[in-house]
């Protein structure tokens, strides 16, 4: 109900791999994240020209939800999302109406850019020299009021590196009961989530099942890098790129 499981078979026909488990390394990637991702250096099977890597406790991720939304193509005609902007002769200030936690078990389907983002406005000819900038500023309200005690909160997706750049990670405001933050962001059409950033021992990872919650409906685009070593050899090689959609390219069985 919640998550995906995912099977890869890799075609190894003209490879001398002889030891899978040292040669070959294969990563999983969703909606382009790399804090999350798969690493597989064990297969769950091995045939003659073929690898599969099918392990049901490795071959799961969160399905998440799609995407929250924001329309800065205009700064005159603004978006639905936009609550209020405070613009002076130098510099357009926007406030972001208020986020919630996502039910849980409750889904709706709407086309999104999985994370990314699109730089354009309706106002100008050319958005890449035409386009203008504005700080603007997100709120969150988390259950009752309270903040969270298993990390931080962070704004996720392209427009904050994936929930790395500095200004992505929320401050709790106990005055309102609110997380707060503002980025600035060059005019657009963005999609982003809410995370909380948890350290572990070998790295940081964001996790979104308390804020968005998940749904094994969600549309997600899912990236798999084949990368080969051959006998002797002092690096990785990069040998095989393949992306695929959870929706319209899954396998029902």
């Amino acid at each position: 109900m919640t998550h995906h499981r995912l099977q890869v078979q890799l075609d190894t026909k003209g490879f001398d791999i002889r030891y899978p488990q040292q040669q070959v390394r294969v990563n999983v990637l969703q909606n382009y994240r790399w804090d999350n991702n798969l690493t597989l250096v064990s297969p769950t099977f091995i045939k003659q020209d073929m690898l599969q890597y099918s392990n049901e406790n490795e071959m799961i991720m969160p399905a998440g939800k799609e995407f929250r939304w924001l329309n800065l193509r205009s700064f005159r005609l603004l978006g639905d999302r936009i609550k209020r902007q405070e613009n002076t002769d130098s510099s357009f200030k926007l406030f972001v109406k208020e986020d919630l936690p996502r039910l849980p078990r409750q889904y709706f389907y709407y086309r999104d850019l999985n994370g990314l983002f699109i730089n354009e406005t309706i106002e100008n000819i050319n958005p890449l020299w035409n386009a203008d900038y504005a700080r603007v500023h997100f709120s969150f309200k988390p259950p009752g009021g309270l903040p969270f005690r298993n990390g931080q909160l962070v704004i996720m997706g392209e427009l904050s590196n994936h929930g790395k750049d500095p200004d992505a990670t929320m401050t709790f405001n106990n005055e309102t009961g609110n997380y707060e933050a503002s980025l600035f962001l060059k005019q657009g059409y963005y999609d982003y989530q809410y995370a909380i950033k948890e350290k572990t021992d070998t790295r940081e990872k964001f996790s979104s099942t308390q804020t968005e919650n998940d749904s094994w409906e969600t549309e997600n685009t899912y990236m798999v890098l084949v990368y080969f070593r051959p006998l002797g050899g002092r690096y990785d090689e990069l040998i095989g790129i393949r992306q695929f959609n959870s929706q319209f390219n899954r396998a029902l069985r």
